[in-house]
């Protein structure tokens, strides 16, 4: 509930009209949000505060990408898109569900470098050409911080596999707790 001062300013706050700015990046979440509405309908739009995490944890992610990437030689953008069908999460619409996209089966979309999917079983053959249905992922710089911790946890228990030095428990719990204080 919002209190103001002045019973004027209520009343103008009401009818007002809000304009939001969002960055282009932002395009593909935007049409998720408003692809569900239908005109004439009422909603109540609620805005908090995403906790952040720390750029820390980002950035260590993509430094183990990075030694994964090479162990495995392959690119850090396929290391990176192979633990996010792992452990990433699916980027869910404005019902809750899922996103589905169809594209042709193969293997470009391990070689993303901005989004990301992971493949279902189900496979269309469309005039001769395969096709596969994919779920969209949520980018790691969307998530909050449960799920980074699980990218992070998963990414570490991939490179520990692999033989590669990774920070110590202590110092990954240090980072998780800060994932929760940071603003």
């Amino acid at each position: 509930m919002i209190f103001l001062e002045e019973p004027n300013v209520e009343l103008l706050y009401k009818q007002a009209r809000i304009t939001l700015n969002l960055d282009k990046k932002d395009n593909r979440s935007i049409v998720q949000l408003f692809s569900g509405l239908k005109l004439g309908e009422e909603y109540d739009i609620t805005i908090k505060k995403k906790s952040k995490r720390s750029l820390n944890a980002n950035n260590y992610h993509w430094q183990l990408c990075e030694q994964i990437s090479k162990v495995l030689k392959v690119s850090k953008y396929e290391a990176h898109n192979q633990l996010m069908i792992d452990y990433g999460t699916d980027w869910l619409d404005a019902k809750g569900s899922p996103t589905y996209v169809l594209m042709k089966d193969d293997d470009r979309y391990l070689r993303k470098e901005t989004e990301h999917y992971r493949p279902t079983d189900a496979v269309e053959d469309r005039k001769g050409t395969m096709y596969r249905w994919f779920v969209l992922l949520l980018p790691s710089h969307l998530m909050d911080t449960k799920q980074m911790s699980e990218l992070i946890d998963g990414t570490v228990s991939e490179a520990k596999e692999l033989g590669i030095d990774t920070r110590t428990p202590d110092e990954i719990e240090r980072m998780k707790a800060l994932w929760d204080t940071q603003a």
